[in-house]
């Protein structure tokens, strides 16, 4: 369960530096 947080956590990521970029 930790894991998917995290997994989730890293796509937020993504999507965001790709909004900007």
């Amino acid at each position: 369960m930790a894991k998917l947080a995290l997994i989730n956590r890293e796509e937020k990521r993504r999507k965001l530096v790709a909004q900007y970029a």
